[in-house]
């Protein structure tokens, strides 16, 4: 007996990650999306935290094929800026908090990083070699520090969204480092 073959179906085609996620949003948006020590943020909350972030990075230069690097513990703050960047065509560059300041330095100079946004706990991994950088945002989340820009207060101050982007499925969306046996990360 011959194996019987389905029509495919129906395509979503939701032109790029962030809008993926916003269409869900829609959809439920009282829906528990994640939960995070204690804490449950809803698919409606979740993308209102997207689309504030979103309009923050726009507010502070980042454009469509920008790299915004991250380094920080895991924590929802990292997929928010994953789909804030996305919303605007910008690419997240995760960052490996096991790595050395030098490890990271090249990764970050490698990637061309437009903002590097950090957590309390991991930015003196990055203020010895942040002169090297060439950055134009540095931003710090849960905590304060000279010469860091409060990602709260940068949040606080940004509009609640930005203009709609026509993205694309294939988008870059998350540039990853890997390093190997030849010693230099590679993306």
């Amino acid at each position: 007996m011959q194996p019987k073959i389905l029509a495919q179906p129906e395509r979503i085609h939701p032109e790029g990650m962030a809008e993926w996620f916003r269409r869900r949003a829609m959809r439920a948006p009282e829906k528990p999306a994640l939960s995070f020590q204690g804490e449950t943020l809803t698919y409606g909350e979740f993308q209102t935290r997207i689309e504030r972030a979103a309009a923050m990075l726009a507010a502070g230069g980042v454009q469509r094929g920008d790299r915004v690097a991250v380094l920080a513990f895991n924590h929802p703050q990292t997929l928010v800026l994953l789909f804030a960047a996305s919303r605007i065509g910008a690419i997240l560059v995760p960052l490996n908090y096991r790595l050395s300041p030098v490890e990271l330095r090249d990764i970050i100079i490698d990637a061309g990083a437009h903002t590097l946004i950090s957590d309390a706990r991991n930015v003196e991994a990055i203020d010895s070699v942040r002169g090297a950088l060439g950055c134009q945002r540095h931003l710090l989340f849960g905590g304060s520090r000279d010469g860091w820009e409060s990602m709260e207060a940068a949040l606080a101050a940004a509009p609640a969204s930005v203009a709609l982007m026509g993205g694309q499925p294939d988008d870059m969306a998350v540039l990853i480092y890997t390093s190997g046996p030849t010693g230099r990360p590679k993306a």
